[in-house]
């Protein structure tokens, strides 16, 4: 499941999820099951198993956000660190200053302003939220670990064939997540993000892969939600890195 640490970052920050969004593609009956095409995403992208054996891991991932031609873009560091099973942590950089970060250790989150130093526990829709992306950054899980219900059919975009997964949760909302049929390498997920009383699209494609530590990386995406463009590259990937105890508890300030 290591794919979703690059790509659901953007959708993480903002705490929340909702229904898929419209677009033009063409349906049929899969020719394989969830399991077989889960099967051949693991051999596409931790060929060698280093990734589903690591104990923990440390990524880094620049965010450039468009805000249109008369503005500058907003350029912000986003760091992940996670040690098994449940122990999660993300930190957000603006001009190399931290100034939020996201905890997750084991049914506890919390949200961390680290420029006001306050933090605050996470409840509800936002610790649910959390926690579900706490399981499928584990290098261990599976989709039937994170979601209640994954279907599978074909799909073809701009004339382009996929297996799209449909996976819905607690909630009964889907995420539609679509796989290559050639390489089996997640290039796509879409849903709808619900923001206080409304809903925004959200759109994540894979532009470019790479090897890291032995396992396949979504290095290179662009993320379309909400009118608003960013687009995404991973600086740094490494695993099994040493990780203190106090790395998954809010800050004392």
């Amino acid at each position: 499941m290591k794919t979703f640490c690059a790509v659901l970052l953007p959708a993480l920050l903002l705490l929340c999820s909702g229904c898929a969004a419209t677009f033009e593609e063409e349906l049929s009956k899969s020719d394989i099951t969830v399991a077989q095409l889960e099967s051949r995403m693991r051999q596409a992208m931790d060929p060698t198993g280093r990734f589903s054996g690591a104990k923990t891991y440390v990524m880094r991932q620049q965010i450039t956000t468009e805000q249109g031609w008369m503005d500058p873009p907003v350029v912000q560091m986003v760091e992940i660190k996670f040690r098994r099973p449940d122990q999660f942590k993300l930190t957000t950089y603006t001009d190399n200053d931290p100034e939020t970060a996201i905890i997750a250790n084991g049914k506890s989150g919390w949200m961390v302003d680290l420029k006001g130093k306050k933090s605050a526990p996470l409840d509800g829709r936002a610790l649910r939220r959390v926690l579900g992306m706490v399981r499928l950054t584990n290098p261990g899980s599976r989709f039937e670990d994170v979601f209640s219900k994954v279907e599978i059919d074909r799909s073809v975009v701009d004339g382009e064939l996929f297996y799209r997964l449909t996976c819905r949760g607690e909630d009964e909302v889907p995420v539609y997540i679509y796989v290559g049929s050639k390489d089996s390498l997640n290039r796509r997920v879409r849903m709808k993000i619900a923001v206080g009383n409304s809903t925004i699209d959200y759109d994540s494609q894979m532009l470019a892969y790479s090897m890291y530590e032995g396992v396949m990386i979504p290095d290179e995406s662009v993320v379309r939600q909400g009118g608003t463009e960013q687009k995404t590259k991973v600086v740094y990937y490494k695993l099994d890195v040493p990780l203190d105890d106090s790395e998954f508890r809010p800050p004392l300030f």
